[in-house]
């Protein structure tokens, strides 16, 4: 059976639902954790942690617009997407067994 494009949408909606939902836990999972690290600069640290994620944003946007438009679809996105995951993934946990 072949799917159009309206086939997809459903279960893409739903993945990224999920996907939002986690990453809505785990946000202030990892807030209280550096913060918890922190002492006395929890409001240092709470502010740093939003400029980094504010900062990431934004060059994420400024790689993603030109990918986007040189790739079929959403696959270069995706792609970037990943990689930022993995990458964020492994440099939280080396904080973490530090």
């Amino acid at each position: 059976m072949r799917r159009g494009r309206c086939g997809f949408l459903i279960p893409a909606v739903a993945l990224l639902a999920l996907v939002m939902l986690a990453g809505g836990f785990v946000f202030p999972v990892m807030m209280t954790t550096l913060q918890s690290r922190a002492g006395a600069a929890r409001g240092t640290v709470s502010s740093l942690s939003n400029v980094a994620m504010y900062g990431g944003t934004t060059i994420g946007a400024a790689v993603a617009g030109p990918l986007f438009a040189a790739t079929p679809q959403f696959s270069g996105v995706a792609i970037l997407a990943v990689v930022a995951f993995l990458v964020s993934l492994v440099l939280f946990s080396r904080v973490r067994e530090a």
